[in-house]
């Protein structure tokens, strides 16, 4: 692959094309100097399906994200919730994604009440994701004796990550960008409210709200790294005729 460049001695055709093609928001911005790109919305497709389509697949690893609210005013008045897994297909599924009325500082107890929920709703899941940089791992222990002291929770066997966010949120986002327009990340069509606020971004000094993205970008890097036990089945081999 080769077209005119300048300076072509310190540029790559084939790594242009794929940097343009993973984030082309971004390579406008930062290679292009294309102010006109600034405020562009990033995802320009989400793929959906109706969450009972949804739950016909057969999920091999399932993790639930949260991104807990807690500063004033309009802008932090919700946390955002999602069940997530990947399925035999290969492809992500947000199962359920969720933006709850819920300000986690305010409404410390309703926030780890619904954790559990969610954990009652979705009887995979095996690990909880909380962002640390709000309660710095007091939610999360917290979470942790509430499932402990619940009648079925406790023999669940549930996996807590709680760790601090340090990298740059945009650039976190930024990671499925390509993924979500591809069409490898499936939304359930009735979460409408989280479907909305994450096609709207534009990035994280463009939006009002980023809760949507940043926490399918916290799915998307977390669900890779979880490593689940194989139930291997072993047959009665009497059983088999000869």
């Amino acid at each position: 692959m080769q077209y005119d460049t300048l300076w072509s001695e310190f540029w790559d055709c084939l790594e242009l094309a794929l940097d343009y093609y993973e984030n082309p928001n971004s390579f406008k911005q930062e290679v292009q100097g294309d102010v006109d790109s600034i405020g562009e919305k990033w995802f320009k497709l989400v793929n959906t399906e109706a969450r009972k389509v949804i739950e016909t697949h057969n999920f091999i690893k399932t993790i639930l994200c949260v991104n807990p609210a807690s500063g004033e005013g309009r802008k932090n008045d919700y946390s955002a919730y999602l069940v997530g897994g990947v399925a035999d297909n290969g492809l992500k599924y947000c199962r359920k994604a969720e933006l709850a009325k819920i300000n986690s500082r305010q409404e410390f107890d309703k926030y780890i009440e619904h954790m559990v929920d969610l954990c009652l709703e979705y009887e995979d899941i095996t690990h909880v994701v909380i962002e640390k940089n709000t309660f710095n791992g007091v939610d999360a222990n917290q979470l942790e004796k509430a499932i402990k002291a619940h009648e079925t929770l406790r023999y669940r066997n549930i996996t807590i990550i709680n760790e601090q966010q340090k990298k740059n949120k945009d650039d976190k986002i930024s990671t499925i960008v390509p993924f979500v327009n591809r069409g490898e990340f499936i939304f359930a069509e009735e979460n409408t409210e989280f479907i909305t606020q994450l096609m709207d971004f534009a990035g994280q000094r463009f939006c009002t709200h980023d809760d949507a993205a940043d926490v399918a970008s916290e799915f998307g890097l977390k669900i890779d790294e979880i490593k689940t036990n194989i139930l291997i089945k072993l047959l009665d081999r009497s059983s088999f005729e000869l």
